[in-house]
């Protein structure tokens, strides 16, 4: 077996198709089903227009369509956009960063599902990012963001291994051994996979997958109170 760079194993493994994406995250159909039940829970009226920030393979686009509502979305991915447009044909889907996005719209509810949010790195991208969402959301409107607790994973209660992902392709079993630390001088969560397929120890080098390469914990870098009892710097 030929060993990959560390871009081309990420790319060529997570993002090979929309299927495959899907099979590698299955929890996903999940997450937007809870965001739809929130949504349902907590909307103050009718909800017509949703915006999904970084929409993914169009998964909960698809299903909040089927429930009624108009729906728009954005991802950084060229490959995520194709696959949403392909899901959801009657869905306003484009390619862009959520730091920076210009719509001429106002929505209902947004939402962010995936950890999509832990991406915006720095207190400048975690404005910027709520900027966005602030300019898009009607006054009244609902945001959902599902995002992983960063208490969670010093706490123990949440692992990085417990991260991992796998599927089986045409081409064999592969499987993305998640390993992580959080890195407390810039409240990061610093996550790496190392690929194998078929049990071999890893396409090539250790390789990162780009996707899942550094969440902000915004929980670290909050006051002492917010901290969980007993656990130390």
């Amino acid at each position: 077996m030929s060993a990959l760079t560390e871009m081309e194993d990420a790319q060529r493994v997570i993002y090979r198709s929309a299927d495959w994406y899907d099979r590698l995250y299955p929890q996903a159909m999940e997450w937007a089903q809870q965001s739809l039940q929130i949504v349902k829970a907590h909307a103050d009226g009718y909800v017509e227009k949703v915006f999904d920030i970084g929409c993914g393979t169009g998964r909960a686009l698809e299903l909040f369509q089927r429930n009624g509502a108009s729906v728009w979305g954005v991802d950084i991915l060229p490959t995520m956009v194709a696959a949403s447009k392909a899901r959801c044909p009657d869905a306003n889907v484009s390619l862009g960063d959520m730091c920076s996005l210009a719509l001429d719209e106002t929505f209902d509810t947004a939402i962010s599902l995936g950890s999509v949010f832990a991406h915006a790195l720095t207190d400048a991208d975690v404005q910027a990012t709520l900027g966005t969402i602030a300019r898009l959301t009607r006054p009244g409107g609902l945001l959902v963001i599902h995002v992983l607790n960063g208490a969670a994973v010093p706490a123990g209660d949440v692992k990085p291994e417990d991260l991992s992902v796998g599927a089986r392709a045409d081409d064999g079993d592969y499987h993305g051994e998640a390993t992580g630390r959080i890195r407390r001088r810039d409240s990061r969560l610093l996550l790496k996979r190392i690929w194998h397929r078929d049990g071999e120890p890893g396409l090539g080098r250790a390789s990162r997958d780009p996707s899942h390469d550094a969440y902000r914990v915004p929980w670290l870098a909050g006051s002492r109170r917010f901290r969980r009892p007993g656990y130390r710097r």
